[in-house]
């Protein structure tokens, strides 16, 4: 009887070592710096890094999985894990995406417009404000 008990017993922490999940932590960053509020999507959740690029998330042990990352201007990374054993540190680098831009239109008047009238975005800047931010000539 005893021995059975003591199966038993041996058996059900084999089966809770086998289940437990283990702690995945990181940072997420490029060349230069953090990248804040990064999306990771893991099979069944979806986690978002912090405002300096740090996250954590748990899994459970044992099991490959993959993990895709993404954020506005960088490449969207998709990397395969293998079965993680025990608590890790992974790191990211993403890459920036190159932007291109459509044409931008600049047009002004003289007649007073109210903001509230107009269908697009307007953003009203003086000449003193453009000379300081780009030293061009205005006409």
């Amino acid at each position: 009887m005893k021995k059975i008990i003591l199966v038993t017993i041996l058996m059900c922490n084999l089966l809770l070592v086998h289940g437990q999940s283990v702690k995945i932590e990181g940072h997420i960053r490029d060349k230069r710096s953090e990248i804040p509020y990064t999306t990771i999507s893991l099979p069944g959740q979806k986690i978002q890094a912090d405002s300096k690029g740090y996250y954590t998330f748990y899994i459970k042990s044992g099991i490959p999985f993959n993990i895709r990352l993404n954020t506005v201007g960088y490449k969207t990374v998709s990397q395969q894990m293998v079965a993680v054993q025990a608590d890790t540190v992974i790191n990211f680098v993403l890459e920036p995406v190159p932007n291109t831009l459509d044409d931008v239109l600049i047009s002004t008047s003289r007649k007073p417009e109210n903001i509230k009238n107009i269908t697009t975005s307007v953003s009203i800047v003086n000449k003193k404000k453009l000379r300081r931010r780009w030293p061009l000539r205005l006409i």
